[in-house]
């Protein structure tokens, strides 16, 4: 996407929903949040900071839960991209299987993680049922560098989006997956870029939701608001089900 000012994060709407879903909760990210609705590069720098300060700590509060658990529990990344998130579970003793569906991308997370012990990489999207689709690429992406390759996607189209990049795909009933693991699952980890709308009820309804233990999802409404009320039930769930524990706030 291009904005009138790009480096105003204020305008962005991944930003924006940021903004709306996160709380702050130090004495830094109250005032962070008040300084960052003034016109300027003053209420620009604010912004900026604040963000980092929420996706920090939303980090540091997923891998408290990763040191939390058994050495050698079973953690799902969907939507690896890299291998970031994968690699530190890794590094603190957990065993992961990692879904990263674009090709390009799956190359540079298998140079990162390919051969170290305990991980498992597929090159395949979750979904509800095994089969083929296309994955979009962000204006910008590039294979060299892999700009913009987080945004990837099998849902999003149109604006910011660029079609001919796109490539096929496998994609896997992520249901039968779990169910064929004969397991628990420790932790998964769900950014698959709009995905998450058909998978989270596929989990709930096969059943599979209650094989696991925390769920650590981040929700797209903001590229589609007619999914604000799909989200909003996903967070009441969230409230009610007393396992596994959820949170539809990752980053």
């Amino acid at each position: 996407m291009r904005y009138r000012n790009p480096r105003d994060v204020r305008n962005r709407p991944h930003h924006q929903h940021m903004f709306l879903i996160q709380r702050p909760a130090t004495v830094l990210e109250r005032l962070l949040d008040v300084i960052r609705v003034v016109p300027g590069s003053i209420g620009r720098k604010a912004a900026r900071k604040l963000y980092r300060a929420y996706v920090a700590r939303r980090l540091a509060e997923f891998f408290a839960v990763i040191e939390g658990l058994p050495k050698g529990s079973l953690c799902i990344d969907l939507g690896a991209n890299v291998g970031e998130i994968s690699e530190g579970m890794l590094d603190r003793g957990m065993r992961v299987i990692a879904f990263e569906p674009d090709p390009a991308t799956f190359a540079k997370l298998s140079q990162r993680l390919e051969g170290r012990d305990g991980v498992k990489l597929l090159c395949a999207a979750a979904g509800v049922s095994d089969g083929l689709a296309e994955i979009q690429r962000p204006e910008g992406w590039s294979e060299a560098t892999l700009k913009g390759s987080p945004g990837s996607s099998l849902v999003h189209r149109g604006k910011g989006m660029d079609a001919g990049t796109a490539t096929g795909v496998r994609v896997l009933d992520f249901a039968s997956f779990v169910r064929g693991l004969g397991e628990r699952i420790a932790v998964l980890k769900v950014d698959i870029e709009g995905g998450e709308w058909e998978l989270i009820p596929h989990l709930v309804q096969s059943g599979c939701l209650d094989l696991m233990d925390h769920l650590f999802v981040e929700t797209h409404e903001w590229m589609d608001p007619s999914r604000c009320a799909q989200a909003a039930d996903f967070r009441q769930m969230a409230k009610q089900r007393p396992s596994p524990h959820m949170t539809f706030d990752w980053v």
